[in-house]
């Protein structure tokens, strides 16, 4: 399903999305035996991160434009993981959390595969962000081993200015979990 938001407002984040998909394809090709992502694997779909505000308003249209029953599912998978995170509120670090997105369908396929954010996209390859590198567990990629890696840090930054631009100083901070994008009722 094409989801990708077709509002010109978002003509900046499609273009990042473009980027994003591009430099994760790339890094793919260069690593073949590290890589690992595949069609039915939904690793990245149990991480627990939030999204910028520009990326939570692409997916509150998404989730706006979907059939009844799906944004029924979607709302309970968002209810259950809410309620795992209010049960982790002590953990220190919350990026250790296991918790299934509920964007994730039971046949394991991404809902609103179009507007997924750039944690999604850039999962499955290394990453770098303020100094500390991450790899995706289930792939071949050795921490302390030298790959073509993806700088978050200058992604990041263009979310916040794109989120900015179109949320003003008061909402364009806004960091947001995809359980609370899903329950917010009404605009975010």
């Amino acid at each position: 399903m094409d989801t990708k938001p077709k509002d010109p407002v978002f003509e900046g984040l499609n273009e990042l999305f473009e980027q994003v998909d591009s430099a994760f394809h790339t890094i793919g090709e260069r690593h073949p035996r590290e890589f690992a992502c595949k069609k039915g694997c939904s690793d990245c779909c149990y991480a627990f991160f939030d999204v910028s505000y520009i990326e939570a308003l692409a997916i509150k249209r998404a989730l706006d434009a979907l059939p009844r029953h799906l944004r029924r599912e979607i709302t309970k998978g968002a209810q259950r993981a809410q309620r795992k995170i209010e049960g982790h509120k002590s953990t220190k670090d919350p990026s250790r959390l296991r918790i299934r997105c509920p964007l994730l369908s039971k046949d394991r396929r991404c809902l609103l595969y179009g507007v997924r954010p750039i944690n999604c996209r850039t999962y499955g390859v290394p990453t770098e962000f303020g100094g500390s590198a991450h790899v995706c567990p289930k792939s071949g990629f050795e921490l302390g081993t030298t790959y073509t890696t993806l700088h978050l840090g200058p992604i990041q930054e263009r979310l916040l200015e794109l989120s900015l631009a179109i949320g003003g100083a008061s909402k364009g901070v806004m960091r947001l979990t995809i359980p609370q994008v899903v329950l917010t009722k009404g605009d975010i």
